[in-house]
Formats: C-alpha cells, structure tokens, sequence
C-alpha cells in the first residue's frame, strides 16, 4: 500500500470518530472556525492514543477531497457529514488541516493548531498559499505593484496553480497584456474593498477593475459551494493587511462578446437553428431581460437534425408545442456546472424538471445520458451549456410515441390495430386510461374473446379507455363519473379518489399523469371494458334478484336507479336467499309502511360507484347511504369475500352497469333508521 493510499485509509477511518461542535455550524462561513479556543471536533475514538491525536486539539479544520485525478479538489463545506461519499462518481475522503489563521506550533508535539499566522500584504499571502503562476502572472502585468499599495484594500481572486495547465495561447496573452493595463485579464481577479466569503451574497454582481469595471457574478447553492462567473471558490477568506485572497479552481472568464445569453446565442452560428426557433416561438426577447439569472442548455444544429424528421416537423408546425420543447431547455436561475456534486433535480420553465449530475470525467450530465460538450458560457443575465442532443420533455411527445416508453406495448400494439392511437392524436385534449401489459394477461376468458372478436368491437373497448378533456389527478374531486370517448360521449367510467390511490370503475391507477402532446396517460392494471345497460336492466337479469326487484318497483325506487346519477350509483342486492333469511314481522313492517319500505331501500344504496378494488385488505371502510346512516366494508384478507356490517358477503361482486354498479350480498342490511314498533328508539 503506498502512502498516499494510507493517508486516505486513515482519514476515511478517522473520519468516523469525530463531530464538530454546534458552535461551528455559522451559514456565511464555509471554511468555519471554532470559537475561542475549543476544538473543532470532539474526540470519541476508542483509545486516547489513536493515529493522528493532533487533530483532538483547537483550531483543527476538516476538508472533504476527491481521491485521484489531477490536482486536488477540495471541498469545505459548512457542515460535513463525516462519512466516506462520492463527489461526481469519484470516491471522497477527509482531510485535517489548520483553520485559517492558524499553524502548528513549531516545537511543540501538543495537539491542534495553536500558532497564529502572521498576516501579510496581498502580494506576500499570494505567495504564501503557493499561487505560484497566478504570482508570475501578477508580476508580468504590473499588478503586483498595485496589490502592493497600503492605503487601498483589495478582493483577489486566485485561481490555483492546476487552473493554468491547460489554458489556450488566447488567455495568456490576455493575462500578461501591459497596456493598456485595464485589459489584462489578471485585472477580472482583483476587486476594489476586502469583500469576505459572507459579503459574496447569491446574485450580487461585484465591479472589478477590468474593462470599464466589468462585473463577476456570484452565486451561492445549498451544497454550500460558491462561484464566481461560474468558478468554484476551493479556499475563501485568506487574510491579508491590505485585503483578502479567496483561491479559486479556475482562471475566471470574462462575460463572453454579446452580452446577454440571446447576444451570445445569436452570435454564434452553431447555434443558428435553435436562434431561429426561439424567434418562431417568440422567446428572444425574454432572453435578452437583464436582471434575470437563466441557465440555457443550448442545442447546436446537429441536435436538430439528430432528431426525427418527422417529430420535429409536427413540432415545428405547433408553436405551443415549439414553445414547451424550448422552454424545456432553459431553467429560470443560474447553474454553474461546478455546482453539481451529484443528482440535482431543476425545475424549466416548461414545468416539468430536468435531472443533472456529473459523471467521473466530470461531465455535466443532463437527464443521465445527454452530456454538455461545453459548459459555462457566462453571460451578463445567464449562463449556457452546450448539447448535442434536443433535449424532449414528455409534452410535446405523440400518444404513440410516450405509451412504447411507458412500455405499454400491448396496449400500443391494440391502440394501433383499431385506429385509436389517429384518433387520440388528432383530438384537442384527451385523457387515457391505458392498462400495462400485466393488465392484459390476467384478463379472463371472457375478456380475451371480446377482445378478439373483431375491429369494431377492439375499436369500442379502446375507445373506452378514453375521456375529452386533460384530467390529471390534481384536479379530480371525490367521485368522477367521466363520460368516455373522443369522438362520440356514450359511456361513463367512474373514477375515484381514494385514500393513497386512484380508481377508474375496478381498475387502479397504478401510475398517473403521464403528459404527451395533446394530454395525459394514467396506467392502470385491468382492462376496462364498456358496460350495457342500467343498474335495474342488471340485476333484472338474475333470476336470484326478483324479491329486490319487486320491492325496487313496489317502492318506486327502481324509477330513480333507471337514471344517472351524478357520481353513479352503488346497489347492495340481497338475494332471494338473503330475504329467506330475514325476520318475517320485519317485512310485514316494509310492505304494510312505504316510507319504511323507502328508507329500507336506500340503506342499500350509495350515492357514488364503489368497486371493490377500492377495499384494502384488513381496512375497515365507511360510507354513507340515502337513508343517511353508514355501512362498513372490510375484506379480512386477499381472496376472500368482502363482507358488510359484518354480516352481510359479497357472494357477486362489481357487476358493473352504464350509471352505477352492483354487489350481490347474502343478508340484508337492516337500517338502525327503522323504527320498533311501539317504541321510540332505534333498533
């Protein structure tokens, strides 16, 4: 093992055992110091005589570095969790060093950092952090002179000594300029007043002494890191007697020619398709709004012709359609690639969010596949990343197109077979209720060989799968009887909201709100299938329903179940059994006493559609009937018979009907609402 490898062990290690102190945790600091003359951490390590004991003493600071590479990348963050993690897929330990400020006593074998650092002028803390080119370059262009002036303070931004390995012939020649001595470069690093890290507030803009006092622009993120014009700071706050040095990761680049983020766009003929489709869609003049913050991820023109031809016609053709492909594109603040440590989701203004992350060659990654060929082109109210790629939100997509992403492939190949994909396509707004394959194989028999009997009737079961008009989940209240159908409104499908769930009739919503061009997708995990006939029609159908049905009519209630309720009916239907079972003087009560006979009745009824895929497993569920008294369902366990007040069991369930919905009970459910004869209580 070589000794850098354990170095790295035993930082990880050490790492374990120690906690910094709630003193230390100050929002404007990155590079925090310990109050007084407390340590920085505590030591909890099992033997007082552990590897590094220097680090128990004050004044100790720990940094978070990546392992490898080229350099060091370090991080000081305000509050370290001291745990071994990744930074860009790239392994990370911990390393102890002093505070600033502050240095070992030399002599001295005590722990902690307990010598105080001389401070110095500029030139002398710049060469004392080893900025060992950025000193050359300082010298070469006459400004160490000026950082040498008593009687002024200065902010100086030191870009490290790795910052100058690979910088172009350009850059050079533009750091070592002499006269006139405002155009040097060097001068971008040097601000007037000492301006500490909590001074660099998120969005200021900080006047330097380059080029007519051309700005930096400052942004703070929550992962505590800090740039300027999209420069990391590694080490802030380095004292000096006439002004401050903060190190920096990079040389600082000015705002590129252009100005605004549409200036540099427009300019650049790389960007010429994507400049001609922000005209078309009338956002230029948004990016040229000074005082805003955007973060572009910029398309060349080979990422148009990357795309489908015939995709990015109909897109072209559609300028809401243009205008969300663009917008998802462009986030409303600025995100300096040095700010992506790991996944961070960001929100466009299209709505919906794209996710960046870096990978180990420290690309910035959007969506986890399409990598920026180029980053942080800063401009005066933004800042752009090149792609290569269009980036796609799911809004601007065909129906057919996002179902085979969804991987509904048996339900693409069914929508496609009955011409419904053309039709979805070509409505305004529609919402789908689209079944995963799961949905298709478990169907049963029956339901396959009406799925197989031909077009016409393929084409009425898709159809059903449809409603007019985009309904997301935000939007749905209680119960929802939504008529289906894009081109014909014939049939209701009811969904519900439910505790932790949506339904549709006795289908889950499994997964919702899957937008496309002209809609949005909810999968659900059965296959509807369009009901014939009224609640009445239905149970008049079962010869073991006639006792209910003579009361239904006898009472005048079967009348009021012929129509459509607003949110569907759900009828509990004793059977024949069921009445066999019931107490004789309470039926001689219900024929000799119609308004009893009614409220007997209605206790049987819901004034909403209930599927039973709605009843979890060892919940108990209330609701109210139109007598206005409750009912309980629950189901003891899966695969066994949901029962109702504990007494009654669904021997025939979900028979489902055009307005509502029926479950065959085997008791009656008698209403506390009935009266005992002769008394004035309820039974």
């Amino acid at each position: 093992m070589t000794s850098l490898h354990l170095v790295v062990v035993c930082c990880i290690y050490l790492a374990q055992f120690f906690s910094p102190s709630a003193a230390d945790f100050v929002d404007d600091d990155i590079d925090q110091r310990p109050v007084g003359t407390n340590s920085k951490f505590t030591w909890i390590g099992p033997r007082d005589d552990y590897v590094m004991p220097w680090t128990r003493g004050p004044n100790v600071c720990a940094v978070e570095e990546v392992a490898g590479g080229v350099g060091r990348r370090r991080y000081y963050p305000g509050c370290l969790a001291f745990a071994p993690k990744k930074i860009c897929n790239k392994q990370t330990f911990v390393r102890f060093l002093c505070c600033t400020g502050y240095e070992k006593e030399q002599g001295s074998t005590s722990p902690g950092c307990k010598a105080v650092k001389p401070i110095e002028d500029l030139p002398k803390t710049v060469q004392s952090l080893f900025l060992r080119d950025f000193r050359s370059f300082l010298r070469s262009s006459g400004n160490e002179e000026l950082l040498s002036d008593t009687n002024a303070t200065y902010t100086v931004f030191g870009p490290q000594n790795q910052a100058f390995s690979h910088l172009s012939a350009e850059t050079r020649e533009r750091l070592s300029i002499v006269s006139p001595a405002e155009k040097n470069l060097v001068r971008l690093h040097i601000a007037n007043d000492r301006l500490l890290l909590r001074d660099l507030r998120n969005g200021i803009r900080i006047k330097t002494l380059y080029a007519n006092n051309q700005t930096l622009h400052v942004h703070r993120y929550s992962n505590w890191i800090v740039t300027v014009n999209c420069v990391r700071i590694v080490l802030p706050d380095q004292l000096a007697t006439n002004g401050v040095v903060h190190v920096t990761e990079k040389v600082i680049p000015a705002v590129r020619e252009g100005g605004t983020v549409y200036g540099i766009l427009s300019g650049d003929d790389r960007f010429d398709e994507f400049v001609t489709a922000l005209a078309l869609a009338a956002i230029s003049a948004e990016l040229e709004e000074e005082g805003r913050h955007f973060t572009v991820f910029a398309p060349t023109n080979a990422a148009f012709l990357s795309m489908d031809p015939e995709s990015l016609k109909r897109i072209m053709k559609d300028v809401d359609a243009l205008k969300r492909l663009l917008y998802y594109h462009i986030v409303d603040c600025c995100i300096c690639s040095a700010s992506i440590l790991g996944q961070t989701a960001v929100k466009t203004l299209e709505g919906q969010r794209l996710n960046l992350s870096c990978d180990h060659r420290d690309r910035l990654l959007v969506n986890e596949v399409v990598a920026c060929s180029e980053v942080d082109s800063v401009g005066s109210n933004g800042v752009i990343h090149v792609v290569d790629e269009l980036l796609v939100p799911d809004s601007v997509k065909s129906f057919g197109d996002r179902i085979r992403q969804l991987g509904l492939w048996t339900f693409a190949d069914q929508a496609e077979q009955s011409g419904m994909d053309a039709v979805v396509e070509g409505s305004e707004h529609v919402t789908v209720f689209a079944p995963n394959d799961e949905a298709f194989r478990k169907a049963t028999d029956s339901e396959k060989r009406k799925l197989n009997s031909g077009l016409n009737e393929l084409r009425r079961i898709m159809e059903y799968h449809t409603a007019s008009g985009t309904m997301t989940t935000k939007k749905l209240i209680g119960t929802n009887a939504v008529f289906t159908g894009t081109t014909e409104k014939h049939k209701k499908s009811f969904v519900n909201v439910n505790i932790q769930e949506y339904t549709v009739n006795n289908a889950r919503i499994v997964s919702a709100d899957h937008e496309f061009e002209n809609g949005v997708i909810h999968v659900i995990d059965r296959v509807l299938f369009p009901p014939e006939g009224n609640i009445v029609s239905k149970i008049r159908e079962h010869s073991n329903l006639s006792t209910l049905v003579d009361l239904l009519s006898r009472s005048g209630i079967d009348v009021m179940l012929n129509k459509s309720g607003h949110h569907g009916w759900t009828l509990f239907a004793p059977s024949n059994a069921a009445f066999d079972l019931m107490d004789d003087r309470l039926m001689s009560r219900l024929m000799a006493d119609p308004l009893q006979l009614i409220m007997f009745l209605n206790y049987h009824i819901l004034d909403r559609a209930l599927f039973t895929c709605e009843i979890r497993p060892r919940l108990q569920y209330r609701f109210q009937t139109l007598a206005k008294d409750w009912i309980r369902l629950k189901q003891d366990q899966d695969g066994v018979p949901i029962v109702v007040n504990a007494m009654a069991k669904m021997t025939h369930s979900n028979v489902d009907s055009r307005n509502g919905v029926v479950h065959v009970v085997d008791h009656v459910l008698v209403c506390p609402c009935l009266k005992t004869p002769g008394s004035g209580n309820d039974v």
